[in-house]
């Protein structure tokens, strides 16, 4: 009998990808409010680019997107980005559909839940 189930979060209950992409360009939207001297496409591809070198949860892209496309680090500029994408993120940390309904159901019929992930520490 099935005592318990663990289930991972990102892109099992959470959609990490629209939860990034979302976050990515809204960040953007912001270092370009913020004075960043970049065509839009262009930012996020570059951004990107470096999620690819570095990981997608890497936690200075930021401070490496400026310092490689400005030669130095704008703290304005990082700050906008920093903020901006903090705040989409929370907005769109939500299951995808049938999680919750699904996650009750197991816990009503005496399942236990947990969670895991491979997410660094502090981003868990």
């Amino acid at each position: 009998m099935i005592k318990g189930v663990l289930f991972d979060l990102d892109n099992t209950l959470i959609d990490f990808g629209k939860m990034k992409r979302m976050s990515v360009e809204a960040a953007v939207d912001a270092m370009i409010d913020a004075g960043l001297d970049m065509e839009r496409d262009d930012a996020i591809r570059k951004l990107y680019e470096l999620y690819e070198r570095r990981g997608i949860e890497y936690q200075h892209i930021f401070d490496d997107f400026l310092k490689e496309v400005l030669g130095c680090i704008d703290y304005k500029i990082l700050g906008n980005a920093i903020a901006v994408y903090r705040k989409t993120k929370l907005a769109y940390l939500e299951p995808f559909p049938h999680v919750t309904p699904t996650l009750t159901k197991l816990s009503k019929i005496g399942i236990k839940l947990g969670v895991v992930s491979d997410a660094p520490r502090l981003q868990a």
